[in-house]
């Protein structure tokens, strides 16, 4: 039933009074919103005006803290020099340690005892160093008679101690030598400072030489800070902002850039009141534009009002709602009905496509209840997911098909959004399937509010199953570690086969170096093409014997059956092999054309061994065994006894060497 028409009418507020209160409505959040702008660039200046004090001051941390490395640097260089380990103080290591300072840039360096450090802090720091044995960086200090630079000048030492000698090396520079690498930054505003570890002034890019010594006002405001920004004063009390950062080197050591607090205000200050001028600006040409267009919007307005009337009053019924229709004005509002009528076909046409398209969709989809949590819908993915037939899912809390580990932090977060306290709530989360498999699953929640009261009826979830994905990334992961693994095993290798190789002279030196590293290649060749499983033992031989027969492989016998290394054992029975055959080129069967080379293993079960045998024959003829054990010899027993835990056993018959090796068969994880 329609409702019935009042003969009195109450009075109520004309288009013209709802437009100014939409205008003003429109205006406020419009001066709201240009406050907060205004507001929000102070920030941004006032941020970036902060970063890059902060970000400055550890640029100058990083070219100071360099420049003290180069000195500890020089520092250590001087101790391990050979002239230093001569433990005399004559004229020609005097001469080179002064070349050694001038060098570094007027720098005085000087070696001590605790018997000859000099009584002044860089005294007290060598003897702090060779007490500690470790390097150390002194505080500001006026120099003694004997630090080896003016006396009465102000100084700062590096000093390190000499290896096994009872003596450390002072290199010694002057504050101004700091200042230089500040002025070299040239920094385009503000002022640098450097303070050491109580608190006194080491330099400055600007007066250094007038404040030098004194104690910088700033450096109390720093306590305990790694870097950040704070306000203070500078030595003439202007007021500053100051950007600081803590030296890596020196106990408390620490670099500030300071600019004027006013220079801080104006850099924010102007841009804003710029902006506010803008503002009003722009405020007053769009309360201008809103007269003019209130204006335009009411003639159609009491157009319609007008034809209105005429329909009522029964004049002309079908002639004025004709010339309504056709009126360019009125059409905008006869647009809107027609618009609303589609709107509505639109909405029930877009509610069966959501329905499809939530059955359908790949990934799993779900709608619950936002107080209970239980299942409200779900579709087929959802349900293959979570391993069980949608229709049961439908009314089970979704909570207890998740993982006992993720379910307390999957419902803090699920309730937050129910909550409305977020918006989406991103979800990564492990789902038990009743077999008891594992199924990973990473999407969204979000909720979905009723339009009219804003309240939250339910929630929507989309997630993606990414098992296999997960299983991807563990396989990287494992084999990534593993690789990294295997390359510092090589690299320790090598790093022992240069340490250890003898330095007679440099070509022989270079040529044992070679060959235990192309060893080690050919080790590692054989383990690439089993992707670090492991390598045959024959394989591996065969590879190390090659090298040295070169075309006369039949010079050598290798039987035994069949064993895989592991890649640890790899690596060592190719370096034992390598010197082995490394002895008999230079000395044995393989050292003339006539000799001969037999090669065998076996494997035993009480007490699990690898047995490998060495046979030489043909070869000179043995007086017995060597004089000395040489350097392949310490080589070969270290990798067999040390790194495989097995035993090695020699024999020096006249027909020619033999050897024995017996190692572990859990050491080498051998298999036949």
């Amino acid at each position: 039933m329609a409702p019935a028409l009042s003969d009195q009418p109450r009075r109520r507020l004309g288009l013209s009074a709802h437009l100014l209160a939409f205008g003003l409505a429109l205006l406020l959040p419009v001066l709201a919103l240009g406050a907060v702008s205004a507001w929000q660039v102070a920030l941004s200046y006032q941020g970036a005006f902060t970063a890059r004090l902060r970000d400055t001051a550890r640029a100058l941390s990083l070219a100071l803290n360099s420049e003290l490395e180069a000195m500890q640097s020089a520092a250590l260089a001087v101790a391990s020099a050979p002239a230093v380990r001569q433990e005399r103080d004559d004229a020609m290591r005097r001469a080179w340690l002064e070349g050694l300072g001038q060098a570094l840039g007027d720098a005085s360096i000087a070696i001590h005892t605790e018997a000859t450090a000099p009584e002044d802090e860089g005294g007290a720091l060598v003897r702090r160093v060779l007490r500690t044995r470790q390097s150390g960086l002194s505080n500001l200090y006026r120099a003694g008679p004997s630090t080896a630079r003016p006396e009465g000048g102000l100084a700062i030492s590096v000093a390190v101690a000499v290896p096994e000698l009872p003596q450390a090396v002072l290199v010694t520079i002057g504050p101004a030598r700091l200042a230089q690498v500040l002025m070299a930054q040239r920094l385009t505003s503000g002022v640098a400072g450097l303070a050491d570890g109580r608190g006194i002034n080491v330099a400055r890019s600007h007066g250094n030489e007038r404040f030098v010594g004194a104690p910088a006002p700033w450096y109390g405001l720093a306590q305990g800070m790694t870097e950040g920004v704070f306000r203070g004063r500078n030595f003439e009390g202007v007021e500053i902002l100051f950007g600081y950062h803590r030296l890596a080197m020196g106990e408390g050591w620490g670099v500030v850039l300071g600019e004027p607090w006013a220079t801080y205000q104006a850099s924010w200050s102007a841009p804003l009141t710029r902006f506010g001028i803008g503002a009003i600006v722009a405020v007053a040409l769009a309360i201008a534009a809103a007269l003019v267009l209130a204006r335009r919007i009411l003639a159609p307005v009491r157009a319609l009002r007008h034809q209105a009337e005429e329909v009522a009053a029964g004049r002309g019924r079908t002639e004025s709602l004709a010339a309504a229709v056709s009126a360019a004005r009125i059409a905008e509002f006869e647009a809107l009905r027609c618009a609303l009528l589609r709107a509505d076909v639109a909405l029930r046409a877009g509610e069966a496509e959501f329905r499809a398209a939530f059955e359908q969709a790949a990934i799993a989809m779900s709608q619950s209840d936002p107080g209970t949590g239980r299942l409200l819908r779900v579709n087929a993915a959802y349900a293959t997911l979570v391993g069980r037939p949608a229709e049961a899912l439908i009314g089970q809390p979704f909570a207890e098909f998740i993982h006992p580990d993720d379910r307390e932090t999957e419902m803090a977060g699920w309730r937050a959004m129910a909550r409305g306290e977020i918006g989406v709530f991103e979800t990564h989360k492990r789902y038990v399937r009743p077999d008891g498999s594992i199924r990973w699953a990473s999407g969204t929640v979000s909720a979905v509010r009723d339009p009219v009261t804003g309240r939250i009826v339910r929630t929507l979830g989309a997630s993606q199953d990414i098992t296999e994905r997960k299983a991807v990334e563990e396989r990287q992961t494992l084999l990534t570690r593993e690789l990294d693994h295997r390359a510092k095993n090589v690299l320790a290798v090598v790093q022992a086969a240069l340490r250890l190789t003898p330095r007679t002279s440099a070509a022989d030196y270079a040529q044992a170096v070679e060959g235990r590293v192309a060893a080690l290649a050919r080790a590692h060749t054989l383990l690439a093409e089993a992707h670090w499983t492991g390598a045959g033992l024959r394989d591996l031989a065969t590879a190390e014997l090659a090298v040295f027969l070169g075309d006369g492989s039949g010079r050598a016998v290798l039987e035994g059956p069949a064993v895989t290394l592991s890649p640890t054992a790899v690596q060592a029975v190719s370096m034992a092999l390598h010197e082995l055959a490394t002895n008999a080129t230079k000395h044995g069967a393989l050292s003339v054309p006539e000799g001969r080379l037999h090669l065998s293993w076996s494997l035993t079960e009480r007490p699990g061994l690898l047995l490998l045998r060495w046979v030489e024959r043909g070869g000179p003829r043995l007086g017995g065994p060597p004089a000395r054990c040489g350097f392949g010899t310490r080589v070969l027993r270290a990798t067999v006894q040390d790194q495989l835990g097995g035993r090695v056993e020699q024999r020096w018959p006249p027909e020619g060497m033999e050897c024995d090796l017996a190692v572990p068969l859990e050491r080498i994880g051998a298999a036949g």
